[in-house]
């Protein structure tokens, strides 16, 4: 075994220790959420203080973010982003990234159903809601997918300073797409730290999958027919319709008057 494939096995085992780590962590979560009755004021105090800063500016921006994390934009950028890595001969990151979105997802539906945990009362609502609050969709998808994101672009990003600003970025994307549902009065504290806990246990894990399938099978870097000119003329593109769209699903999608 060479050197590259012992580093790619010590990675995706350590990756998959760290999965079980979260998904330990968001089974006791959860059954706080269902058996213990500490859990709920401390939620409610926390949700109380949040909502207490709320200002028309802060409501704005905050708005811009929860939609980085709802289901319309997370499938629109799921989609540009395979795309572009398929354009770049990235065909196993394309792969990881659409079916571990895909899998969390449904996993995170499952548990919701389950624990059918009630959300805050609708009077404190920004924005519309459904379903039941845990754990948190926004927070899931959001940490799924801008998590393996960042990492896959860490991966391949050749400029260092590239590689912290993907991961500080797509961080501060996670965060405030959490802090917004607690914010914006539709999710329980808890509900957005489960979504984390869960959404970032399936990053681990796809992360373990991804190393374990390079220290295997490495996948050599397809050569893209299309120029280097013409490849970075269809990833402005595809970025420019992105940026078009969430801003159309924002303006389409304001806070509750």
């Amino acid at each position: 075994m060479n050197e590259s494939v012992k580093d790619y096995s010590l990675l995706a085992t350590k990756y998959s220790r760290f999965s079980g780590v979260l998904f330990l962590l968001f089974g006791v979560l959860a059954s706080c959420v269902v058996w213990s009755v500490f859990l709920a004021p401390i939620d409610q105090e926390i949700f109380t203080q949040v909502i207490a800063i709320r200002t028309q500016g802060l409501s704005q921006v905050l708005l811009f973010f929860t939609h980085l994390g709802s289901g319309a934009v997370i499938i629109a950028l799921g989609a540009g982003a395979a795309f572009l890595w398929l354009l770049y001969g990235k065909k196993r990151e394309a792969l990881f990234l659409v079916a571990s979105v895909a899998i969390g997802q449904t996993v995170y539906y499952l548990f919701k159903i389950w624990i059918e945990r009630v959300r805050p009362d609708e009077i404190y609502a920004l924005v519309p809601r459904s379903g039941y609050s845990f754990p948190s969709g926004h927070t899931t998808a959001s940490m799924l997918f801008y998590g393996l994101l960042a990492y896959f672009l860490f991966r391949v990003v050749k400029k260092p300073w590239l590689k912290y600003f993907a991961v500080v970025f797509s961080g501060m994307i996670i965060f405030l797409v959490g802090f917004s549902r607690v914010y914006l009065g539709v999710h329980w504290p808890a509900d957005v730290l489960g979504g984390w806990l869960l959404g970032g246990a399936f990053v681990a894990l796809s992360t373990s999958l991804y190393l374990h399938m390079e220290a295997v099978q490495p996948l050599l870097l397809e050569q893209s027919t299309l120029s280097h000119t013409k490849r970075t003329s269809i990833t402005v593109g595809a970025l420019l319709f992105l940026a078009v769209f969430i801003v159309i699903h924002y303006l389409r999608n304001p806070l509750i008057s």
